[in-house]
């Protein structure tokens, strides 16, 4: 699959895009979290792991494309 996106560059750079979005619109949603002001949850830390590590990776290949990285 990533041999496949180096080649359609677009597609890479539109799911790119896409995750971009998604963190701008999520992040711009208020939290109620239960429990009040003090709870901890562990869905927001896996959440911006996950979506960075795909926003990261996306962009690595976007700017990447068909080039060999030294």
């Amino acid at each position: 699959m990533i041999k496949w996106l180096e080649k359609n560059k677009f597609i890479s750079i539109i799911l790119t895009c896409l995750i971009v979005f998604e963190i701008f619109y999520i992040s711009s949603l208020s939290s109620n979290l239960p429990g009040g002001k003090g709870a901890f949850s562990f869905i927001p830390i896996i959440y911006h792991f996950t979506i960075f590590f795909l926003l990261s990776f996306f962009i690595l290949i976007t700017i990447k494309g068909n080039k060999k990285i030294k």
